[in-house]
């Protein structure tokens, strides 16, 4: 969903992400079809709030993504226990 090319952009947000979520910008951005990394994260923000996003399950996914890096973890160190 690229934003209309008319429309007039005045505002400015700025904050900072992990190189691993930049690279999940830059590489959505030819399935979005948006030029940039900065147009990838304007329209995830805008849909999400367009369609009556739940700021509830954002903290679920963040906490599911701290999970999944735990779970990670603990396999390599699984891994290195076993000798593997």
């Amino acid at each position: 969903m690229p934003r209309e090319s008319t429309k007039r952009l005045s505002r400015l947000i700025s904050f900072r992400i992990s190189e691993e979520d930049y690279q999940v910008l830059v590489d959505s951005r030819q399935e979005m079809n948006v030029g940039s990394a900065s147009e990838a994260a304007r329209e995830v923000i805008c849909v999400f709030l367009r369609t009556g996003g739940d700021f509830r399950k954002l903290g679920l996914a963040r906490s599911l993504r701290k999970i999944e890096g735990d779970m990670t973890e603990l396999k390599g160190e699984l891994r290195r226990f076993h000798g593997d």
